[in-house]
């Protein structure tokens, strides 16, 4: 509700007043005693109610006001980057942090899109994240390279959500993003570290005089080390484990509590195998003591292949791995990374099936359809185009078009390259005559395609 100004109520208050008397003059005289002094009554109470109720109104539009402005004080001092991006990609909104993340001059609104901050290798790996986060109509999470005004790039975990519109405009997307590039400097420094412990601990026992001050030294620096070891590892974004030669967990982090559903209190001590789908156990076991005997210290991520682990509700997923080991002591400890590639899998797995309905609609296509690279090597053919030339059952996909049809006229070859500057060319009858002499009349139609990245 909008507030009203004084002078405004005053205007208003007037114009009932003389409204009420020129309905008092023409109707009074008419009236009994008794119905004026009823009339005036019901006046008297309709007033007051007017008051109270322009009261309560003034009083929640207080209250609205002061729930507006603590929204946006909060929206302004979150230390994450907050955007609000339409359904063309333009950014509508962005908070103080947000535009400090993005190194911007100035807290006006920048023009340009919020895909102009992303690098350009993530570019189309982000417009597909947009276009899932509209399409699942949930919250989804991603890590992309973005790049502030400066061109100073910077890995950013983004959460975004797709809302409809206040102003009847469509979808927006509502993005969360911060900067994580420290996190994935965690897992180098987690082995540089664990370099240095075991370097520390060579040092001592190769030690023969000065032993106590030497040990009192490396105890100190050892200290320092675990300390800085266990803050990395607690803010690590991804999950890291150590176990024992015998695979009992011995350190559970943060991200490992939320990967798995399990609180470190409950992991720790048990089995290794307790996060390991059943009919997997043997055999990563084997390949856990495997990697011990190797001689090789770490392996890192991907280096592995994917993996199945399973949460504590009994839902399974798959992970990325890195691991390395050392010895302590004479103590084998393996220490385990672990990434939550479900998203990942998912995407990989809709692209899959999106290029399979594609070859199948291509190879059925009741028309004699071909589809081309820009080197004019065919992609895919319908059956269909295959019977009407006399290919067979050849398999011509990868060959080159003017090898498979020697006798391509020099209007075809033209019409051919205009199709790949992108224009569109059909005829309607066209006489053909084919290396053995035979003749086809067709209708024939060229259409360029265009990759994810325009061209």
């Amino acid at each position: 509700m909008a507030h009203i100004p004084p002078d405004k109520l005053s205007q208003m208050r007037k114009r009932a007043e003389e409204h009420l008397a020129r309905i008092v003059e023409h109707s009074l005289p008419q009236l009994a005693p008794h119905d004026v002094q009823t009339l005036v009554h019901e006046l008297r109470v309709n007033q007051v109610e007017l008051a109270l109720q322009c009261d309560e109104l003034e009083r929640a539009q207080a209250e609205a006001e002061e729930s507006r402005n603590e929204y946006r004080e909060l929206y302004e001092s979150i230390p994450i980057g907050y955007a609000t991006v339409d359904a063309k990609g333009c950014l509508e909104d962005l908070n103080p942090a947000g535009i400090e993340l993005l190194g911007l001059a100035t807290t006006a609104m920048p023009s340009k899109s919020f895909t102009s901050y992303i690098e350009p290798d993530d570019a189309d790996r982000f417009t597909l994240f947009c276009r899932t986060v509209v399409g699942s109509q949930g919250r989804q999470t991603g890590e992309f390279m973005m790049k502030r005004a400066d061109g100073g790039a910077f890995v950013a975990l983004l959460q975004a959500v797709a809302v409809r519109s206040d102003k009847g405009q469509g979808e927006q997307l509502r993005i969360l993003f911060k900067d994580i590039t420290s996190r994935k400097q965690a897992e180098e420094a987690l082995l540089r570290h664990e370099a240095e412990l075991v370097a520390a601990r060579h040092l001592a026992e190769a030690s023969a005089t000065g032993a106590i001050e030497r040990e009192s030294k490396t105890a100190r620096e050892l200290l320092v080390n675990r300390l800085r070891l266990d803050s990395i590892i607690q803010s690590a974004m991804d999950a890291i484990l150590t176990v024992d030669s015998r695979q009992q967990i011995l350190l559970f982090n943060r991200a490992a509590e939320l990967m798995f559903k399990c609180p470190a209190r409950e992991a720790i001590g048990q089995p290794l195998d307790r996060f390991i789908p059943a009919r997997f156990r043997q055999d990563h076991r084997r390949h856990v003591e495997g990697f011990g005997r190797s001689g090789v210290t770490s392996r890192r991520m991907g280096q592995l292949g994917t993996v199945t682990g399973l949460r504590t509700d009994g839902e399974e997923f798959p992970l990325e791995a890195a691991i390395s080991h050392v010895m302590v002591e004479g103590q084998r400890y393996y220490t385990v990374i672990l990434r939550d590639v479900s998203d990942r899998k998912r995407v990989e797995e809709a692209l899959r099936e999106s290029t399979e309905r594609l070859s199948l609609l291509i190879k059925y296509a009741p028309a004699a359809l071909a589809m081309l690279d820009r080197n004019m090597r065919f992609l895919a053919v319908s059956e269909r185009w295959m019977a009407d030339y006399g290919l067979g059952e050849r398999n011509i996909v990868g060959q080159y078009h003017y090898e498979v049809f020697s006798e391509t006229p020099d209007r075809w070859k033209e019409a051919y390259r205009r199709g790949l500057a992108g224009e569109v060319i059909r005829e309607e009858e066209d006489l053909w005559t084919r290396a053995d002499g035979s003749q086809l009349w067709l209708r024939w139609e060229v259409r360029p395609w265009h990759a994810a990245d325009g061209s």
